[in-house]
C-alpha cells in the first residue's frame, strides 16, 4: 500500500522543545512563555496535526476530504490538578500555558448525535502527557477516527424496479432509530453502544402493488468505524392474484444482507499532500444480487446486479434462457414456454478468476390465461387489505377507477356498500346498500337506474335516463366483457361526514358461472 506522507514541522518543533536557560529564542530562561507563572509550563501545538481515518471505497481521492480546521480541540486535565481549555483547531495558538499536571488532548468534528443522517462523528485523543514548571511539552499528531456506526440501505435492481411507497426503519441498540425512504441515498449515523451487536431493519411498502412487510435482524454486525450497507432483495417472486383476487401462497418475502467495510484510510488534513490508497489485490470479491429467479410461462426479462473486484463473465446453460451484460450486472431473458406438461430450469454462472456464483432460473409450464372475471386498478389498492385515503382521489386528483374484465360476458355485477358514514346518506342520492348494476335494481327490487346514472355508472343494457330534466346516456353492463367501475364521484361524499371506514364489495358473475370478488376500501381519518 502506497502512502504519500505530509512533511511535518520537525525543525520548528525541535527549536520549541529546547529548554536551555541560555536559549537564544527564550532569553531570560523562561522558554519564551511570557504568560508562564510559577507552577506553570507550556504545551506546543506547532507539531500537532489532525488526520482523519475514513475510506468508503478502495481507491479514493482525498483532495476534498473533511476540513479539520473547524474541529474542536479540548485540553483536559487527567487528574483534576490542572485546568481545562478548549479551542477551534484552525484558530488555536501554537503555544499554550498550563498549570503543572497530567493532560490529554481530544479532538472531534461535532457533538455526537444518537441517530441522524449525514452526521459522522470523528474523534481522536492523544496519549497522556505531563506539564512541568518552566518547560515545553510537544503534542504529537492526533488521528480522528469515525466513532459511530454508519448504515446505508440499498435494494437490488429487481426489487427497486417493482417497489413503491417504501420505508425501511433501521434500529441500532434498541432505541436508536432512523427511517429510510425508498429514495433515500444518504447514510445514517448511529451512536455506538458498547456490547451491542445487532442491527434491525424493517421493510414496509408495496411490491408489484402488494403490501409487503418484512423484518430482519442482522446479528454480530455492529462495530464503530464501519460502514454497514443493508441490501434488500426479493427472495420469492410474487404469485399473481387468482380469479378471486387472492394472492398465492408463496407471496412475497425478502432477503436482507449486510456488507461491512472498515473505514481505515488515512487522510492528512493539515495542509499536507493528497494520499491515495491502492486496492489490495488479495481481497477479491464477487457478489450476485439473487440466487434464484422465477418466471411465468410467458416471455419475460429481469435484471440482476453484480459487484466484483475484477472483470467477470456470465453464461447460461440453456438456449431458452439468454443473458446480456449491462452496467452493474446482467439481464436474463426467457422465451415463452409452450410445454403444457412441465416447467423448466436453467443455470446461469457468473465467473471472476477462481470465484463463481450461480443463479437458478425456473419457468412455469404453459397454462391458459384465466377466463373468469378479473379486477385491475392503477391507483386503488385492491388486494392488501389496507384502506385507501379518499382525500387523494377526486375529479382533479387520482381517479377512483377499477377496470373489470369478464371474457365470457357479465351476468351479474353486484355491489354492497358497507360504510360507517355513508349508509344513512345513500337513499338521499337514490341508492341502496345492495344493488346489481347488471339490472339497475336493489336487492329488494327497487329501480335505482336514475340514481346510478346520476353518479356516472353504467347500468343494465345501457340507454338514456332523464336526470333532472336532462336526457343522459349511459353505458351497458349486461353481457359486456369489460366495464369501468368508477366511484370517483363518491369521494366527496366519503369525506363530508368525517372519520370512518367504507367498503365497496364488488362481486362479478359471468355467463359461465365464474365468480370473482374485490373489495375497495376507503378510510377518512
Amino acid at each position: 500500500m502506497k502512502t504519500i506522507k505530509s512533511i511535518l514541522m520537525t525543525g520548528v518543533a525541535a527549536l520549541l522543545a529546547m529548554t536551555s536557560c541560555d536559549s537564544p529564542i527564550y532569553p531570560g530562561g523562561d522558554n519564551g512563555n511570557t504568560d508562564a507563572k510559577e507552577g506553570q509550563g507550556s504545551v506546543s501545538f506547532a507539531q500537532m496535526s489532525l488526520s482523519v481515518k475514513n475510506s468508503d471505497i478502495v481507491i479514493e481521492s482525498r483532495a476534498a476530504a473533511t476540513d479539520v480546521n473547524s474541529f474542536t480541540v479540548n485540553i483536559k486535565s487527567a487528574n483534576g490538578r490542572g485546568s481545562n481549555q478548549s479551542f477551534i483547531y484552525g484558530e488555536m495558538p501554537e503555544l499554550v500555558a498550563l498549570e503543572v499536571g497530567d493532560y490529554t488532548v481530544e479532538a472531534y468534528n461535532a457533538e455526537e448525535q444518537v441517530a441522524a443522517f449525514d452526521a459522522p462523528y470523528f474523534y481522536g485523543t492523544s496519549n497522556t502527557f505531563t506539564v512541568v514548571p518552566n518547560d515545553i511539552v510537544v503534542v504529537d499528531p492526533i488521528v480522528c477516527k469515525l466513532s459511530n456506526v454508519k448504515v446505508s440501505v440499498a435494494y437490488s435492481d429487481e426489487l427497486r424496479s417493482r417497489m413503491s411507497d417504501v420505508t425501511v426503519t433501521v434500529t441500532v441498540a434498541d432505541n436508536e432509530t432512523l427511517e429510510y425512504a425508498g429514495t433515500e441515498t444518504r447514510a445514517g449515523f448511529f451512536k455506538y453502544v458498547e456490547g451491542n451487536k445487532t442491527i434491525a431493519a424493517t421493510f414496509n411498502g408495496k411490491v408489484d402493488g402488494f403490501e409487503v412487510s418484512d423484518y430482519k435482524v442482522i446479528t454480530d454486525a455492529v462495530a464503530p468505524g464501519y460502514h454497514h450497507t443493508i441490501t434488500f432483495a426479493l427472495k420469492d417472486a410474487p404469485t399473481p392474484p387468482d380469479v378471486f383476487g387472492g394472492i398465492g401462497t408463496t407471496g412475497l418475502s425478502m432477503d436482507a444482507t449486510v456488507e461491512r467495510v472498515d473505514l481505515n484510510g488515512d487522510v492528512t488534513l493539515n495542509g499536507g499532500e493528497e494520499e491515495i490508497i491502492e486496492p489490495d489485490p488479495a481481497k477479491e470479491y464477487l457478489t450476485v444480487g439473487v440466487g434464484a429467479l422465477s418466471f411465468g410461462c410467458d416471455a419475460a426479462s429481469q435484471g440482476v446486479t453484480v459487484k466484483a473486484s475484477h472483470e467477470w463473465t456470465v453464461e447460461s446453460n440453456a438456449s431458452w434462457c439468454t443473458v446480456a451484460k449491462t452496467d452493474g450486472g446482467f439481464t436474463v431473458n426467457v422465451a415463452a414456454n409452450s410445454d403444457a406438461n412441465s416447467g423448466r430450469e436453467a443455470t446461469i454462472t457468473v465467473t471472476m478468476n477462481k470465484l463463481t456464483s450461480t443463479v437458478t432460473v425456473s419457468q412455469d409450464k404453459y397454462t391458459e390465461a384465466p377466463q373468469g372475471p378479473t379486477f385491475a386498478s392503477d391507483y386503488i389498492d385492491l388486494w392488501s387489505g389496507a384502506y385507501n385515503d379518499p382525500t387523494e382521489f377526486g375529479p382533479d386528483k387520482k381517479p377512483a377507477v377499477v377496470n373489470i374484465s369478464a371474457p365470457k360476458g357479465i351476468k351479474k355485477l353486484h355491489v354492497t356498500i358497507s360504510s360507517e358514514t355513508l349508509s344513512d346518506m345513500l337513499p338521499g342520492v337514490g341508492l341502496a346498500t345492495n344493488f346489481d348494476l347488471a339490472t339497475g335494481r336493489s336487492d329488494d327490487g327497487a329501480d335505482l337506474t336514475n340514481g346510478l346514472v346520476g353518479l356516472g355508472f353504467p347500468v343494465a343494457s345501457g340507454g338514456t335516463a332523464d336526470i333532472n330534466g336532462t336526457p343522459t346516456p349511459y353505458g351497458p353492463v349486461l353481457n359486456e366483457t369489460s366495464v369501468v367501475f368508477d366511484i370517483t364521484s363518491f369521494m366527496e361524499l366519503l369525506v363530508l361526514p368525517g372519520p370512518g371506514k367504507s367498503d365497496f364489495i364488488v362481486t362479478v358473475t359471468d355467463n359461465d358461472g365464474n365468480v370473482a370478488e374485490a373489495t375497495i376500501r376507503y378510510e377518512v381519518k
